[in-house]
């Protein structure tokens, strides 16, 4: 009775070790983890703190529009360089060579008629708000420098473009942004320039010229008038292109470069602003970026501004840009009050130009330029009000429209003569300031170049 007995605790005792023992193997492995105690926290005792590591980013693809805002996008190594170093250039040609070759480059074009082509780069650092307000404010009457100009007879189309730089996205490489191509749309332009934000980054103003001169549709033809206009307050060359090296696509394409310097004059040429506009064929420009504007009243401004209002009622909005075309065209003209009274006189003036043309989204301007057929428009692009109309209703509807903007613009046009007049006797009698301000640099400069390439204004 008792062997059995101890057979069988004998036999269990076995079985028991051997689980132990395949228990502490599956330990040892790893494949079992055991709970530890929690020891009592002690406060006397500061244990070393492990960092998180970073969470992963997904960047987007580059997608390049066709009009606006286009970022110009550089490899990691070189942004990484500038970010240390920003006022270093990057050591490794092969590096930049690659992010050289990034940048978009677009071939010249061949225009139909004459051009006048402005690309507008403006330093949006923290210190330039000054810059532009008078930017917003005075771009007006830059665009009306070019009332009446023609070439051998023919009146030109004036395209504008606007690049920024100074830029806070230090994922764009060189702080610097494509923010309108060249466009016959003034209104997208005054738009754009409201939309600016000052921020606060580096100003590369080599690589800015560099980008402009190749992302725009400049003319072929070395007769249209081609200028780049680029302001700052920093020193010039800073980034990884040189002086020399951010002209070069530039001057393959015949521009001209004017700067201009926000400061004291003797600072921009120890900053090499002056030798900028030397080596881009083009002047050298100093402003007072904070001046204030003088406004002088004039017995002829409200009746302008009486007039713009008339004009309003001429347009027409039709098709899908319709009813965003006026928004932004009535949105303009309030941007522009707000600015100044003289701001909203110029605008007024610039609409009573041919070159002003809405011709997308107003059918007085496209039945105008024949890029509409009225016998064969579909009713229901037109206003709702007009969509009843047979061809020949519709056609007499748009044309004493036409009749009543032409009126208008003529009206205009002999105001603008008369102010311009009184101005000229009134500023005579004022002792001159010293400031100088964008539009009078720029007045000057740009009609120097036109007249070298042989514009002319009708006046003349």
């Amino acid at each position: 009775m008792i062997m059995p007995f101890i057979r069988l605790a004998f036999t269990r005792l076995c079985s028991l070790y051997s689980l132990c023992l395949i228990y502490l193997t599956m330990i040892s492995t790893g494949a079992i983890a055991v709970a530890q105690p929690v020891p009592t926290a002690d406060p006397s005792l500061k244990l070393p703190q492990k960092t998180p590591p970073p969470p992963l980013q997904i960047q987007a693809p580059n997608r390049i529009p066709n009009q606006v805002s286009q970022q110009v996008q550089i490899p990691p190594m070189i942004q990484q360089q500038q970010m240390n170093n920003s006022r270093s250039r990057p050591i490794n040609r092969a590096d930049l060579k690659k992010y050289l070759d990034q940048l978009p480059e677009l071939a010249p074009k061949t225009y139909s008629r004459p051009q006048i082509q402005l690309a507008l780069v403006l330093d949006v650092s923290g210190s330039m708000e000054g810059l532009l307000n008078q930017a917003r404010e005075e771009l007006w009457k830059v665009i009306n420098l070019f009332n009446g100009v023609h070439y051998q007879g023919e009146t030109p189309h004036i395209r504008v473009a606007l690049y920024t730089h100074g830029m806070s996205q230090a994922t764009t490489g060189l702080f610097l942004e494509r923010q309108l191509s060249l466009t016959t749309d003034l209104d997208q332009v005054s738009e754009v320039l409201f939309s600016l934000k000052t921020t606060g980054s580096e100003e590369y103003c080599p690589s800015s010229l560099f980008a402009a001169s190749r992302g725009l549709e400049w003319s072929s033809s070395p007769h249209d008038f081609k200028a780049i206009i680029i302001a700052g307050n920093e020193e010039f060359v800073q980034g990884p292109l040189s002086l020399k090296e951010g002209f070069i696509p530039g001057k393959k394409r015949g521009l001209i470069t004017h700067t201009i310097h926000c400061g004291a004059p003797k600072r921009g040429i120890e900053h090499q602003w002056k030798a900028a506009a030397k080596l881009g064929g083009g002047q050298f420009l100093n402003i007072d970026q904070d001046a204030k504007h003088e406004y002088i009243e004039t017995p002829y401004d409200d009746h302008i501004q009486e007039l713009n209002s008339q004009l309003n009622q001429t347009y027409i909005p039709y098709g899908r840009l319709g009813k965003t075309g006026i928004a932004k065209q009535q949105a303009q003209d309030s941007n522009a009050r707000k600015m100044s009274k003289s701001s909203a006189i110029q605008r007024s003036i610039t609409k009573s130009n041919s070159y002003y043309s809405n011709d997308q989204w107003d059918l007085v301007d496209a039945v105008r330029k024949k890029t509409v057929d009225l016998s064969k428009i579909d009713a229901q692009r037109l206003p709702l009000e007009l969509r009843s109309l047979d061809a020949q209703a519709l056609t007499s509807y748009v044309q004493k429209k036409q009749n009543q903007r032409s009126e208008i613009h003529e009206k205009i046009a002999k105001l603008k003569k008369e102010r311009a007049l009184y101005l000229k006797q009134e500023r005579a009698k004022r002792a001159a300031s010293g400031q100088k301000r964008l539009d009078s640099v720029l007045i000057e400069a740009l009609r120097a170049q036109a007249l070298r390439l042989g514009f002319k204004w009708r006046t003349e």
